[in-house]
């Protein structure tokens, strides 16, 4: 079975926890930027958490976490990640404000079941 490639714009979230005022408004000049996205099993929150962690030496020199993926999005992802089904190819955040990101991330699934996120308009 060949692997679907998707692209789909997810909304990160917690950057105001994650970073200072000042953090936002200079990382925010630097948009678009490379990201990775990167399980957080051991988030108290949610067991389910994405980071979405800065890995453009541009940007910061070290890897540097901005927020999070949605609840309701990471939900879905997690699973996914965990098991390795999930193969993501590129994530961009591609605008900035001082409370949210846009990640545009690219990835492919090789399994063959229905991905609940491709009609969601609420990432």
């Amino acid at each position: 079975m060949e692997a679907k490639t998707r692209t789909r714009t997810f909304k990160v979230v917690g950057l105001q926890y994650a970073l200072t005022k000042s953090g936002r408004a200079m990382i925010s000049k630097q948009v678009p930027f490379t990201v990775k996205l990167k399980r957080d099993p051991e988030n108290e929150a949610d067991g389910n958490a994405i980071a979405v962690v800065i890995h453009d030496k541009n940007v910061s020199k070290e890897p540097m976490r901005i927020g999070y993926l949605r609840r309701q999005v990471a939900e879905v992802l997690a699973k996914d990640m965990d098991s390795g089904a999930m193969k993501i190819e590129k994530a961009t955040v591609v605008s900035m404000s001082s409370v949210m990101a846009e990640v545009v991330v690219k990835f492919s699934l090789n399994h063959a079941k229905k991905f609940p996120l491709d009609k969601s308009s609420h990432l």
